[in-house]
């Protein structure tokens, strides 16, 4: 079975890698696409920042919250230890 990950700039957090920023709507539209990865049948995980938005995005499906070190940061305030999501494809019925 083939697995797809995700990993997007996380909500909340820079996401000016390329000149169009991934805001809300690129968050949105990339939950709708695991949406459509569920239907087929598709293994999918995603790992994300854990906001209201993101848990909102992907009520439904499996979420389990991980602790993450994050040692680099421009700003040393976003250093330390963060809770993110790792979300995956809807239990089976």
């Amino acid at each position: 079975m083939v697995v797809h990950y995700f990993d997007p700039p996380y909500h909340g957090t820079f996401s000016g890698y390329t000149g169009d920023d991934f805001d809300e709507e690129a968050h949105r539209r990339l939950a709708d696409y695991t949406e459509k990865l569920d239907v087929a049948g598709a293994g999918w995980l995603l790992s994300n920042a854990d906001t209201e938005f993101t848990r909102r995005l992907y009520a439904g499906r499996r979420i389990e919250v991980v602790n993450s070190l994050r040692t680099v940061s421009r700003d040393a305030a976003g250093r330390g230890e963060m809770k993110e999501l790792l979300v995956s494809a809807k239990a089976a019925a």
